[in-house]
């Protein structure tokens, strides 16, 4: 009986290997095809070019409005924190008139409460 060769990996190489040597020994594309077509090819990636630039610019764009959105939001929370502390000071400072015209003699304390034991 006669041996037959099983076959090595060399002999069946890798699709995408294969694919690639097709490519460069000019199998798929050849010199001649860019020649007739070089201002369709040309059109194409310059079309590609183009939107891979607005994505760019697109995607920088939005960054910076969702970075400014969230300076915003931070601006806007210390906005309403000064203005509940003003608030606050009115109201206090609104008391202590009313309480000094009534001449009742009180005061704010300085030192919390002592706790008797």
């Amino acid at each position: 009986m006669k041996k037959t060769k099983e076959p090595t990996p060399e002999s069946t190489p890798n699709p995408f290997l294969r694919f690639w040597r097709m490519i460069r020994s000019g199998e798929i594309v050849s010199g001649e095809w860019f020649a007739r077509n070089w201002m369709k090819v040309f059109a194409v990636l310059f079309t590609i070019f183009c939107y891979i630039t607005c994505r760019f610019g697109y995607s920088s764009t939005m960054e910076s409005i969702i970075a400014e959105r969230e300076r915003l939001n931070t601006i806007q929370a210390e906005e309403t924190r000064q203005r509940s502390l003003y608030n606050s000071r009115i109201c206090e400072t609104s008391m202590q008139e009313l309480v000094d015209s009534l001449h009742l003699n009180l005061t704010v304390q300085t030192q919390p409460p002592f706790i008797i034991e």
